[in-house]
């Protein structure tokens, strides 16, 4: 229930923010083979100063390094079934992207919040959700 009011809020933000002009694709293309492959390498680049994390079994503000240690541990707990890209979109300046994470085991939904900086985007906030 929680993972609905997010998506709402940020639909609404969506539609009354004016649309932020940064390439997105690399940003897209990255998180789409990171969660189809299980790598959190792929996403190394987008990791910078402290990220608010919402893992299964973790929750907290990490560094960098310790919140893409948190989601290697989640890609090897639940190995990578099939991942799908659900929505992408503007929050004001702030990129979201939203995906669809299966495993063996379970099914997840994946949101990943960026903020502009230094020319690309580093995650703000990463949150997998178990699914009902």
């Amino acid at each position: 229930m929680k993972s609905l009011g997010i998506v709402l809020t940020l639909f609404m933000v969506m539609l009354a923010s004016p649309f932020y002009s940064q390439n997105t694709d690399q940003v897209k293309k990255d998180f789409v083979r990171t969660f189809s492959v299980g790598k959190a390498a792929g996403m190394q680049k987008y990791f910078d100063g402290f990220v608010n994390v919402d893992l299964p079994g973790t929750t907290g503000l990490y560094t960098a390094v310790r919140s893409q240690s948190q989601l290697q541990d989640f890609f090897d707990k639940y190995p990578v079934k099939s991942f799908s890209m659900k929505e992408d979109g503007f929050t004001g300046k702030k990129y979201f992207l939203i995906g669809s994470f299966l495993s063996d085991k379970k099914s997840w939904n994946v949101y990943i919040l960026l903020v502009p900086k230094k020319g690309s985007y580093c995650i703000q906030q990463m949150e997998i959700e178990e699914t009902d």
